[in-house]
């Protein structure tokens, strides 16, 4: 695989993602900037990869609840459970009463209670807000009737707090589960007191409060918004709008073997160009700009200017810093692709038409291409359990298909000969490898620029945008494609018949494989149409 593999995270409060800077070394304060403004890019594209299971967009938002250790916050405790105290034990009293006409009007007063403090926590018109709304049903048991809806104001309080508050939550449930009758005043009035007290540490939580009363479609659009601005402001103030923009012409230009034709389209160029990244051995990266401090005579900081060196082999330009951990990945990926494929070439597996599927030798044949991809696949992903996927295990999947025809004879010369076969098989410069990255490559190229021929012409006739990089804010999302967000993957993709038709290359036509490259053929659409919307003004000149 090419270079180092940069594998993604679930984050937690303590350890949010990290940049892969490489060798690159920041400022603290700068270093700081740009996790934050990753984090938004994550949170924007692909927020499966950042949110822990159950958790919505807003708990990632939030900042953990201060309970501060100051004298004065202790004493606030104090005279607050004072004050209340007289409220709660009278809510007591009332549930311990037996008859409904005195429970029924304290249980619909907590219940108000309740909703009025979700209010500004959950959309208008969530469904638990509705619940609460509702008179409790006529039931011969009015206490137990009250745990349920308190059961889903605590799941929807835990799908949108800071991931402080979930054992919280996790014990109040617990208290719910099946309790005693007798026990049912007492625990009714500590879960509800339990969740004000939740509801009132959440809206601490709360960066703004507004985002509290946002639906996750709109909280989503907001965060890609804030993702634009951020991304376009750093990049610029970091290398400056003259040498991001020269560092882009110049790879758009010198990056392709071949010289560039008149009149040529500038998004087309850049699929061109990042396409010829994928399939070059060298590993992508997005080197920072070596930032030098000059001082005057009298030893004091004069002023802060980028030195230009010769960048590495495989650069990508500034306004691609965001997406170029994708794009390594990305890389890793196709390559796996065609390894995958080049191994198929050394196994007597008959054509798909020709399969028999009862044949156990035939789906022994047939798990040879899942098992290798999900090896390699498993490789790139950085799980643990897989972790420096080896040549002998290809070597030993090839082996044990071509066993299948000899009777599980195994004869050590074969052996060798085969793990030769494979050792070869798998360098860059291997005819067969080369042919098939060569197709793979061209069958991605031509589906992209068959998708941007007629969007970007739309694009530049209903849209203005500047011909050149300007810093400061602009109106997000202001160029030609509107991208519609993919549940499953996270990523952007246009809307278009012509992307969701699977891409079927010659050599990579098993159906495991024919997923696997429509996976990558939509992540890297991803992030061309990511680098539109924050960059539509170099896509359209």
């Amino acid at each position: 695989m090419s270079g180092v593999r940069y594998r993604e995270a679930h984050p937690t409060p303590d350890h949010p993602p990290v940049f892969p800077l490489g060798l690159a070394v920041l400022p603290t304060e700068l270093h700081q900037t740009l996790n934050y403004v990753y984090l938004l890019h994550l949170l924007a594209v692909k927020p499966d990869s950042i949110l822990p299971p159950g958790k919505s967009l807003l708990s990632v938002l939030s900042r953990p609840y201060s309970h501060g250790n100051t004298q004065n916050s202790e004493l606030s405790k104090r005279v607050e459970t004072l004050v209340h105290k007289a409220f709660w034990d009278k809510a007591l009293e009332s549930l311990s009463d037996p008859a409904p006409s005195t429970q029924l009007p304290r249980l619909k007063e907590l219940l108000t209670d309740v909703r009025t403090a979700l209010l500004s926590l959950l959309p208008p018109k969530h469904k638990v807000l509705e619940m609460l709304s509702l008179p409790l049903p006529p039931t011969s048991n009015l206490l137990r009737s009250v745990l349920d809806p308190l059961r889903e104001v605590l799941q929807a309080l835990r799908s949108r707090c800071a991931p402080i508050h979930d054992q919280q939550i996790e014990d109040l449930r617990l208290l719910l589960e099946d309790p005693l009758d007798s026990n049912l005043p007492q625990i009714i009035v500590d879960v509800s007191r339990a969740i004000l007290q939740l509801c009132e540490q959440m809206k601490d939580d709360l960066s703004q409060f507004v985002l509290g009363t946002m639906g996750e479609t709109q909280l989503h659009e907001a965060v890609v918004q804030e993702a634009v601005i951020r991304e376009r402001e750093f990049i610029l103030q970091l290398w400056g709008s003259k040498r991001a923009q020269e560092l882009w012409d110049s790879w758009l230009k010198d990056s392709l073997p071949l010289p560039v034709p008149p009149g040529f389209r500038t998004k087309d160029q850049f699929v061109r160009c990042l396409i010829h990244a994928l399939g070059t051995n060298e590993a992508v990266s997005c080197p920072l700009p070596t930032i030098a401090l000059s001082m005057d005579s009298k030893g004091r900081d004069d002023e802060l200017h980028v030195e230009r060196s010769p960048p590495p082999p495989n650069s990508l330009p500034p306004p691609l810093l965001f997406v170029t951990p994708t794009v390594l990945y990305l890389q890793n990926y196709l390559q796996a692709l065609v390894i995958s494929s080049s191994l198929r070439a050394l196994v007597r597996i008959p054509p798909i038409s020709h399969i028999d599927d009862t044949s156990t030798h035939t789906r022994s044949e047939r798990s040879f291409e899942e098992r290798v991809w999900l090896l390699l696949k498993a490789e790139i992903d950085g799980e643990p359990s897989t972790e420096g996927t080896k040549l002998r295990n290809l070597a030993d999947e090839v082996i044990r298909v071509n066993l299948l025809h000899k009777g599980n004879v195994v004869d050590p010369a074969e052996d060798m000969r085969l793990r030769a076969a494979v050792d070869r098989t798998l360098q860059p410069n291997d005819p067969v490898f080369m042919l098939l990255q060569k197709r793979l490559m061209q069958a991605l190229q031509a589906r992209l620029l068959q998708t941007h021929s007629t969007s970007a012409t739309e694009g530049r006739e209903s849209n203005h945008v500047p011909r050149y990089l300007q810093s400061g804010r602009r109106v997000p999302g202001s160029v030609g494609v509107r991208p519609l967000k993919n549940r499953q993957s996270g990523t952007y993709v246009m809307a278009s018949d012509q992307e969701s038709a699977k891409l079927v290359v010659k050599g990579f036509d098993h159906p495991v494989i024919v997923d696997a490259v429509s996976e990558a053929l939509l992540m890297l659409q991803g992030c061309i149409n990511w680098t539109e919307r924050v960059w539509g003004d170099l896509l359209y000149l």
